[in-house]
């Protein structure tokens, strides 16, 4: 679900010059939001603008109230309306860029966060949302400028955040890099799995495999019904020559769903020996479904 922002209960936007019953209803409305009342909030706002649509703030409200709706396409038109009026403020287009990103207009968000920034360079949230749109669309450099640039803005940054421009790292080859923020992840948050599981990935791919087993078993203390740990696992004993310990690991992870094992089950088990596979980014369905959390949110 949608987290409702702070910016919206506080109710920023251009309030003025509003008839009192007009005021009335808008303060209603701005209750039903804020008791996650959406449907209902988007009557009310429904209502005052049929009262009066040269309003800017009730178009801007009533495109919230669509977005914690889940009905994004009508957020967009409220705010392309509030835009056509006047509006410029970096909230409008900060939330703009949201619903056009959930909508998977992935280039319009980016626009529209790139005009958060330009009104205002500290609004760090906008380079956070717009590193992960670029996550989206796998383009691990610009994702890494953009989540340093808020890190540089401010470090207080949430265990996600580090996470996800260790995984920018790895994805370019900068494994000790990214060990450093996936440290700094478990640090914030040390009951979050993934960043056990992808330091494993990195010193797998630095051939450092007792590290790699080390965090890999962490992982697995953590989430246990997590099938990419057994399956990636299983490359360790595959490189150290383990063949009968790396079988079982994949057969725990097809055990448990995972179809990305059974093609490497098919063609070393059984067997007495076999070269070892340099293998990275096993990860990566874990770490899209943690970042679209976060785009979400």
């Amino acid at each position: 679900m949608k987290k409702l922002t702070i910016n919206f209960i506080l109710g920023i936007l251009f309030l003025n010059g509003f008839s009192q019953t007009t005021e009335e209803l808008i303060f209603k409305a701005d209750e039903l939001v804020s008791a996650q009342r959406f449907k209902e909030a988007i009557g009310a706002y429904t209502e005052s603008i049929k009262r009066d649509s040269t309003k800017i703030d009730i178009y801007y409200k009533r495109g919230v109230a669509y977005y914690y709706n889940e009905q994004d396409a009508n957020a967009v038109i409220d705010y392309n309306k509030a835009i056509s009026l006047g509006a410029n403020s970096p909230d409008i287009y900060f939330m703009r860029a949201k619903s056009e990103a959930f909508l998977g207009n992935n280039n319009a968000a980016l626009s529209d966060y790139a005009r958060v920034i330009e009104l205002d360079s500290n609004y760090v949230e906008a380079y956070v949302q717009r590193a992960y749109v670029f996550l989206t669309l796998k383009q691990m450099m610009p994702a890494f400028v953009f989540f340093t640039k808020a890190i540089n803005k401010n470090p207080n940054q949430p265990a996600d955040l580090y996470f996800a421009r260790g995984y920018t790292y790895q994805e370019t080859g900068a494994f000790q890099q990214a060990l450093d923020d996936y440290a700094k992840a478990i640090e914030l948050d040390a009951e979050f799995s993934e960043p056990y599981l992808n330091s494993g990935n990195c010193h797998y791919a630095l051939k450092d495999y007792n590290k790699a087993l080390e965090y890999y078993s962490l992982a697995e203390k953590l989430n246990p019904t997590n099938s990419t740990v057994y399956f990636a696992r299983g490359f360790v004993f595959l490189d150290t020559g383990d063949t009968d310990k790396a079988c079982q690991e994949w057969q725990k992870a097809v055990g448990m769903g995972n179809a990305y094992a059974q093609p490497y089950i098919d063609q070393h088990c059984g067997k007495k020996s076999f070269p070892g596979r340099f293998f990275i980014g096993f990860c990566w369905s874990i770490f899209f479904i943690r970042m679209q959390e976060n785009l979400w949110s």
